[in-house]
């Protein structure tokens, strides 16, 4: 990464997963969320977790190059964000819940992860 012009990465978003992804990410197959057969499309808490493993391994992958990695998926409260902030988390990305629950959402957050710091 080093070698690259990337100035930081958002992991994750929601997308497609494929078992790949998942493999590299070191998600076992229950973190993995899966609609019937089919993955992705998956946003908001069920995100959570296999976001969180994501970023940890990439964390890991990256921490030589000290790119920073914004923690995304699931983050609906500051046990969420201090969840990314542990697993590599330069920054931290609030999406779904603020589409369900508004801008109020930020606010709290902050708020509760200054509790737990």
């Amino acid at each position: 990464m080093a070698n690259t012009r990337v100035d930081g990465l958002i992991v994750s978003n929601t997308a497609l997963v494929s078992q790949e992804v998942a493999e590299v990410c070191g998600a076992t197959a229950g973190l993995v969320p899966t609609v019937g057969t089919v993955y992705g499309g998956i946003s908001g808490p069920p995100l959570r977790a296999p976001s969180t493993a994501c970023l940890a391994r990439l964390h890991q992958l990256t921490q030589a190059s000290r790119l920073p990695l914004i923690g995304v998926g699931g983050v609906d409260s500051g046990e969420a964000a201090a969840e990314k902030l542990a697993a590599g988390a330069s920054l931290v990305q609030l999406y779904t819940g603020i589409a369900y629950h508004g801008l109020p959402l930020a606010r709290k957050v902050v708020r509760e992860l200054a509790e737990q710091i």
